[in-house]
């Protein structure tokens, strides 16, 4: 063990200051910061994110500074927890965060705290400025199911994230250690998981006070530290799980500074211990009790364990220190005196500080009186205008702050005129949190029944939900889910296909603020709801005043498109129960029908007239209703509409249906009916893009909406042949108009050097036609197109979005190949569930995309085809929200041309604009040898020649069937030739001094790319498709090799057959496919994520793999991951299927292959996290890669960390790429 003075040197803290106090830092909260310091503190914090660590001799996960906190924390953690010196260990432990940012990293203040009762509502607490992506710590992660998780050791209500955070400052930030007690080195996302509902209860400021009124300092303590289990949660637990919930790292008692709001949230614990202190500063500094052994008394909560009682003397551990080592509590006790000195902005200003002061030392009287004052305040809100108080619960634990509720009144107009009509006003209101205390419920409820009664219901009368929500026996046909309830429940109402109500006839009564009545709770589940995730994620409670998500909807609804029929439905009849009863008594029907029972007849159904009523009560009031079929997506916050009638209360009905996105809710009251849509005929799927409408189709079984053929840019004919694309809003064609997209467009128009499909693999000779390349299929010059493939059930409104650039399975070559045909998205947006969008984009190829020579250059531009490219990604920045696609989170995605292609995209114009894509998948890139100028004009020469014309305005005006004969016929006279050696292709990609300004791996080099989150690979012999298995001998290879590389001397060829020896191999043909997949796709790879490791980019990021699979060739991933059918049924291995496919789908969703990967999916490290490469300054570099064999996924070193590559390399004028 090391001793003190060694650990206060390898964290550079001061040693003990002097009592006088001079000049202290004052720490502010967040708010009151300038946006200038918000960002000098959060560098600082990078700051130390990036320097080395001091502390590897003791914790070997340790890779920086910040490490260095974090390790301390894990290794303390089981000491200085429910323990008397938490507040005092943790003080000093902020105090040394703040010292190294100061002394180390250039921060000039103190460390700033985030007051979180400011925040502390349901609806406000994610629109703190706290998470803020731009002036705070970025926001959540995305949502992961962890309810049947058996690593969750307590299960948080409400918690909405899981994933990693991919917003702010920190989302490319790396957590090295954990989780929990682990220091071992384990390299990860940084993760959040944030529960609103959870800081709502306990972020509150009635919370803190129940601990300010503390007369003694163990009294304080006790509120303050809390329970371990959520209903013992206070404002510390509140913090850390309000934030981190089940999955979150600031949610791991050991792990939890790993998120830099750890600090932030412990400045604010100990603003509150300050301002408890400062009330009678002399003798509260000297105040310290509690055990010295964790969960002793008063934190026995497992039973009697023996103890010492702290003292000013006691001694605290501080890292891994040795038994002489330590920190002396009295030291610590007073900010600006002993070991410490800073100061805070403003104390915390309460109502129990101030009655405190008021009565002297009467504070345990002044805490009593604000509790009840706080009830009276809460009865009063809760019973406004109705003459009685609310029942509140006794206990100040589930007492949250309460909010106004706002009210805007104005006539109903009733559009039957004439008609006579009971008076109505409509009143406007949304309930976005607590108005009152809710009914308790039992100690382990369901994150449902936690939701509902603690914060969707206000304030409930009777004292217990659950006993209000027990069926009797004549409703044992009625599925119950309760708080005892397993997920096996959950999943067992999903099993079935009519969906199941949740009714009760024993009466809850609501103080509704403007009435009283007595409500039923109903609870629907929507049939689409697969599984128990989506009942943890979107509650589909009923509630009078509440909230409701999603809309209410009846099986066999399947998704949230318009129904054609509306059913009414009456509790008291032959439907489904759904709401209010007339009273306790009321007898329940011998059967409950389900929704799909057809209405009997004596039951109108017309939306205008209303349902009859039950016989013994009043008639309803006759209220027009116009339902109009919507779909309020997860997350949605309804606004409702209460038209409230002048008759008694006992003679009302109420009547609901879906009206835009509103309730209109009508005369609430004894009995409830519901409108309940019903899928007699399904509309198609609509993308409403401003200036047109699209209409797709769904494949019902594959639950995926389908836009096809949709233009993103203008049909590049006639004059527009060879210009950059212009974009398809300028064209007037579809102003207004709705457009059907449920067709395939046709492909762009193809081309294959005849010779290479001969020689190569059968594919490409099946699918040569008589005359060109897949002659058979519809293709086009007028093709710039995309195709959108959107879940029918998405998890929300914006989903992350891949788009497909091309990948064909054996080599597109930027002269062939189509995503609907070689890379179709469909298996992947099944497999994601939800939480995807694929689009596949068309370009134009060969001849019509990269026809070069500076008559081109001239009189239009160059690279046509990437330009379409760019122009499709930008049209998707301007409309895939209309499809559900978030486009701040796009993931770009090419195999073979398709990944070359991405990697143009990376480097475009020396990568100095805003990139519209958030991340890249280059998989096995093929960086084809740029074309020299000399054979550009040859090229377009040749062009000329077959279809006799002189000049670029002749090819112009030619059909463009002529122009395809010219794509394929100049292929077939000129392939394989100089600068076209074998397995290359005839056109491609040139420099162009603007979108290409020089060699690919040159803009590498000068670290002129997009640094964004990137995933690569390749496979095991990715040339041997493109290798002619006709040649045999050294000189036959030599001279194919002099086309590949035109300028090559003999020096080159002597090298390449010293890296490349023929005795390493069993043939030529072998020999030859080697050199040639490294030097086209394997070496590229390399090159690509050592650049994005050296550049001074965050290498965690850059994820590289090795495919050894399935034919192990050119493309062989592709079965693994794209498929027109669902199932990946070309995937020879369906497990490798379904853990490629969630690496891939966890990139798009979270730019890192590791947090949604298959629970059979191993880590997948980044590719600097190996070990095995070495920099110019001679430290090891890590390159590590995924190996995916056919019967195991394992690391290793990059293979392609080789001295053949580095050769390849230092020919860049020779190799042109």
């Amino acid at each position: 063990m090391a001793s003190f003075k060694t650990l206060l040197a390898v964290l550079a803290l001061s040693p003990l200051v002097s009592a006088i106090c001079s000049n202290a830092p004052v720490r502010k909260e967040w708010r009151n910061l300038s946006n200038d310091e918000k960002a000098s503190y959060i560098s600082a914090v990078q700051c130390l994110q990036a320097k080395g660590a001091r502390t590897t001799s003791f914790f070997a996960g340790a890779r920086t500074r910040y490490d260095d906190f974090v390790a301390g924390h894990i290794n303390e953690t089981d000491y200085v927890h429910f323990v008397g010196h938490f507040q005092a260990w943790h003080r000093y432990y902020v105090a040394a965060y703040e010292s190294a940012l100061r002394n180390e990293c250039g921060w000039e203040s103190g460390q700033p705290y985030w007051d979180w009762t400011l925040d502390a509502t349901e609806d406000g607490f994610l629109k703190s400025p706290i998470f803020d992506p731009d002036t705070g710590f970025g926001g959540n992660g995305y949502y992961i199911d962890s309810s049947n998780d058996t690593s969750v050791r307590l299960h948080i209500p409400g918690k909405t994230g899981g994933g990693c955070v991919t917003t702010g400052p920190f989302r490319n930030y790396t957590v090295h250690m954990g989780p929990n007690n682990s220091t071992a080195y384990n390299p990860r996302c940084f993760t959040r998981d944030i529960s609103p509902w959870l800081a709502s209860q306990k972020l509150n400021i009635i919370v803190v006070e129940r601990a300010l009124v503390g007369q003694t300092f163990q009294e304080f303590d006790i509120v303050t530290q809390g329970r371990v289990d959520v209903d013992g949660l206070t404002y510390h637990g509140g913090g850390h799980l309000g934030v981190g919930g089940e999955l979150g790292d600031i949610g791991d008692l050991y792990n939890s500074p790993s998120d830099p709001l750890f600090f932030l949230h412990h400045a604010n614990m100990d603003r509150i211990w300050w301002t408890w202190e400062s009330q009678d500063l002399e003798t509260r500094v000297k105040d310290i009790a509690g055990p010295d052994t964790q969960f002793a008394y008063p934190f026995n909560f497992n039973g009697d364990i023996p103890y010492k009682n702290i003292t000013l003397d006691y001694q605290m551990h501080f890292g891994p220190l040795s038994n002489s080592s330590w920190v002396r509590v009295g030291d610590v006790m007073d900010i600006r005196g002993g070991a410490l000195c800073y100061d805070y902005d403003e104390l915390l200003h309460s109502q129990a500080i101030r009655m405190s002061r008021q009565e002297g030392a009467d504070v345990g009287n002044a805490g009593r009186q604000t509790w009840s004052r706080g009830k009276e305040e809460a009865g009063r809100r809760c019973g406004a205008g109705s003459g009685r108080k609310a029942r509140v619960s006794q206990d100040p634990a589930l007492l949250p702050s309460a909010t106004d509720t706002s009210f805007t009144s104005r006539p109903h107009q009733s559009s039957s005129a004439g008609s006579r009509r009971p008076h109505f006003r409509a009143v406007d209101f949304t309930l976005s949190s607590l108005v009152c205390p809710a009914a308790r419920v039992d100690r382990r409820p369901s994150p449902q029944f936690i939701r509902m009664s603690q914060h969707e219901m206000p304030c409930p009368t009777a004292p217990s939900l659950q006993e209000s929500l027990r069926p009797t026996k004549s409703r044992t046909e009625l599925e119950h889910l309760s708080g005892s309830h397993s997920h096996q429940k959950h999943n067992a109402l999903m099993s079935g296909r009519t969906p199941r109500l949740l009714a009760a006839d024993r009466i809850t009564s609501f103080s509704m603020g403007l009435f009283h009545s007595a409500l039923t709770i109903g609870y629907s589940i929507p049939l689409y709801a697969r599984s128990s995730t989506f009942i943890d994620r979107h509650p589909t409670w009923l509630i009078m005043g509440a909230k409701l998500l999603p809309p209410i909807v009846g099986a066999p609804l399947q998704s949230c498109r318009a129904a054609k029929k509306l059913i009414s439905i009456w509790n008291m009849s032959s439907s489904a129960v759904l709401g209010l009863t007339k009273s306790e008594d009321a007898e329940a029907p011998a059967r409950q029908p389900t929704l799909l029972d057809p209405p009997k007849p004596s039951i109108p159904t017309h939306p205008t007239s209303g349902p009859i009523p039950p016989p013994g009560t009043a008639p309803l009031p006759q209220i027009p209703v116009h339902p109009v079929a919507v779909c309020l997506t997860p997350r949605t916050t309804v606004t409702y509409r209460l038209a409230v009638g002048q008759l008694p209360w006992a003679q009302l009905s109420a009547l609901i249906s879906v009206s835009g996105p509103q309730l209109l809710t009508a005369s609430p009251a004894l009995c409830l009916s519901a409108l309940i849509l019903l899928a007699s005929a399904a509309d198609p799927p609509t993308a409403n893009l401003g200036y047109v409408t699209y209409t797709g189709y769904t494949n019902e079984t594959a639950q995926i909406n389908y836009f096809y053929g949709i233009p993103y840019a203008q049909p590049p004919l006639g004059d527009l042949r060879w210009r950059a694309p212009r974009p398809i809003e300028a064209s007037n064609n579809f102003t207004g108009k709705t457009v059907n997209a449920s067709t395939p467009p046709p492909i762009c128009y193809q081309a294959e050097p005849l010779s290479l499909a001969k020689a190569g693999p059968e594919s490409f000779r099946e699918a040569f036609g008589p005359e060109y390349y897949l002659q058979d299929l519809p293709q086009s010059e007028d093709c710039l197109v995309l195709n959108v493939k959107a879940p029918q059930n998405p998890d929300s409104d914006s989903l992350p979005v891949f788009v497909m650039l091309r990948k064909y399975t054996d080599g597109g070559g930027y002269t062939l190949g189509s995503p609907e045909l070689f890379s179709p998205g469909d298996a992947i947006v099944h497999k994601a569930n939800g939480s995807l969008i694929y689009v596949e984009v068309q370009y134009r190829l060969g001849f019509f995309g990269f026809l070069g020579g500076a008559e081109v250059s001239e009189k239009g531009d160059l690279n046509a085809g990437l330009l379409d490219q760019r122009a499709a990604l930008d049209w998707l920045q301007r409309h895939i929200k209309s499809f559900g696609g978030d486009p701040n989170r796009v993931t770009i995605w090419g195999g073979s041309a398709g990944g070359g292609s991405v990697t143009f995209q990376l480097t475009a114009g020396g990568a100095f604009d805003q990139p519209p894509f958030s991340a890249a998948i280059p998989e096995y890139p093929w960086w084809t040898p740029m074309l020299s100028q000399s054979v550009q004009e040859r090229q377009f020469r040749t062009a000329l020649q077959v279809v006799n014309c002189t000049d670029l305005t002749c090819l112009r005006g030619r059909k463009s069937s002529d122009l395809q004969f010219i794509n394929q016929q100049v292929e077939n006279r000129t392939y394989p030739g100089p600068q076209n050696g074998f397995g290359t292709f005839y056109w491609g990609p040139v420099i162009d001094g603007k979108f290409i300004r020089q060699l690919p791996g040159n803009e590498l080099k000068q670290g002129n790319f997009h640094k964004v989150p990137i995933l690569l690979d390749h496979e095991a012999y990715e040339g041997y498709g493109f290798s002619n298995q006709s040649v045999n001998t050294l000189e036959e290879e030599t001279m194919d090799a002099m086309n590949v590389f035109p300028s090559a001397g003999p020096s080159f060829f002597s090298r390449l057959y010293q890296l490349y020896p023929r005795s390493a191999y069993n043939s030529t043909f072998f020999q030859r496919q080697t050199w040639f997949g490294d030097f086209i796709i394997n070496c590229p790879t390399y090159y690509m994520a050592t650049a994005f490791t050296d550049q001074a980019y965050n290498a965690s990021a850059v994820f590289k793999l090795i495919f050894a699979a399935g034919t192990e060739i050119h493309g062989s991933t592709g079965p693994f991951l794209t498929s027109k059918q669902i199932n990946f049924p070309d995937a020879n291995n369906a497990t490798l299927a379904d853990i490629m496919s969630s690496y891939w789908i966890s990139f798009a969703a979270t730019h890192d292959p590791n947090p949604l990967r298959d629970p059979r999916a191993p880590f997948w490290p980044s590719y600097s996290s190996g070990g095995n490469g070495s920099a110019a300054d001679g430290q090891s570099v890590g390159f590590s890669v995924l190996q995916v064999n056919y019967n195991s996924i394992g690391v290793q070193g990059d293979p392609d960390n080789s001295a053949a590559c580095s050769f390849f390399d230092s020919q860049d004028r020779v190799v042109s790429n």
